[in-house]
């Protein structure tokens, strides 16, 4: 099958173009940058995000995969909301436009979890409840200028899908990503439970939907192999879910750390956070405990993706078996900095 993928350099496009090359599909890759590696079959294209892209005419079996984005960061300046716009809306514009030209009828949009409403982060340490749905009203008013911005692209998707009864979309909202060679969220968890640096806060039963990147390359050359017309939108997740302490237990587990974690109540952290924004404010320093890091640790991220397995999908890696990988890396690339256990 026949693949333009933009953002190849990144981390979920690294894996995503390996896993194509493996199963002998080829094309086009576009980034700013070329590609450490460009895999056989692959042919690799500059491009600007936002200018239009000198894709070589392609088969009539072409997918278009847009990964490219300006991600979120935790508080945006007017700066990075003109790049939200300039990257994750024009440009996806854009492609859709280079996608019309080249008589594209596939199209797979990297969205995020963030383009769902403030709803879907309740900050509570409860593990009740259900898993939220891609339908769900609260689901399509995102709080954040990343957020909004990714959303925004996604009703441009969805406008071009429709244009035409021929052309199919699908939106993908992937949970927190995690792999080898990934250094985001789950590898600072890892690191620091490593370093003896965690803590929980009070029972941490809220539910973290987690999806290895190997599950998400999955998903993608599912999808595209068998996408129906229109625009279908998707939260990407592993199959399995944990609370935060069912989490950190197994990263525990898989480091092989003897120690035991320390618990600190939630009305402590609260006034910690306070002190940590307060300090944030005041000297630009970010504290080891303010009132984001503080939200990221009790708040419930919890999705189905119940409509993505509904379509056949089977995930290859259990979350068990893809944090076992990373563990695996992270204990490979990083064992001289790893600290030395007492003797």
């Amino acid at each position: 099958m026949n693949y333009i993928v933009t953002g190849c350099s990144g981390f979920i496009g690294t894996h995503l173009v390996a896993s194509l090359a493996k199963h002998g599909d080829g094309g086009v890759l576009l980034s700013r940058s070329a590609p450490k590696l460009v895999p056989e079959g692959f042919q690799w294209v500059h491009w600007q995000a936002g200018q239009p892209a000198a894709i070589p005419t392609p088969p009539e079996d072409a997918c278009l995969v847009h990964l490219a984005a300006k991600h979120h960061v935790p508080d945006p300046r007017s700066a990075d909301v003109r790049t939200f716009q300039e990257v994750n809306v024009r440009a996806t514009r854009q492609l859709l436009e280079d996608g019309s030209r080249l008589n594209i009828r596939r199209f797979i949009y990297f969205s995020t979890i963030k383009a769902a409403g403030p709803k879907l982060f309740e900050r509570h340490q409860s593990g009740s409840g259900s898993p939220r749905q891609e339908m769900d009203p609260e689901s399509v008013v995102p709080e954040t200028p990343y957020g909004r911005s990714k959303r925004e692209a996604e009703l441009w998707v969805e406008k071009w899908a429709q244009a035409m009864p021929e052309r199919s979309a699908a939106i993908l909202r992937p949970a927190v990503v995690y792999g080898p060679g990934n250094t985001a969220n789950i590898y600072s968890l890892v690191e620091a439970i490593d370093r003896g640096r965690f803590f929980l806060a009070g029972n941490n039963h809220n539910i973290k939907s987690l999806v290895s990147v190997a599950n998400v390359a999955a998903a993608v050359q599912h999808l595209a192999a068998g996408m129906s017309f229109g625009c279908q939108t998707y939260y990407v997740t592993d199959r399995e879910n944990y609370s935060m302490r069912e989490l950190a237990g197994l990263l525990v587990e898989l480091l092989n750390v003897h120690r035991p974690l320390l618990t600190l109540p939630v009305p402590l952290l609260r006034v910690l956070a306070l002190v940590g924004d307060g300090l944030t404010r005041l000297t630009g320093w970010r504290a080891p405990i303010d009132g984001t890091r503080l939200s990221a640790l009790i708040e419930t991220t919890w999705f189905s993706c119940d409509k993505l397995m509904a379509t056949g999908f089977r995930h290859p890696q259990t979350t068990r078996e893809g944090l076992a990988e990373m563990v695996e890396w992270y204990l490979r690339e990083l064992a001289d900095k790893r600290p030395t256990a007492p003797s």
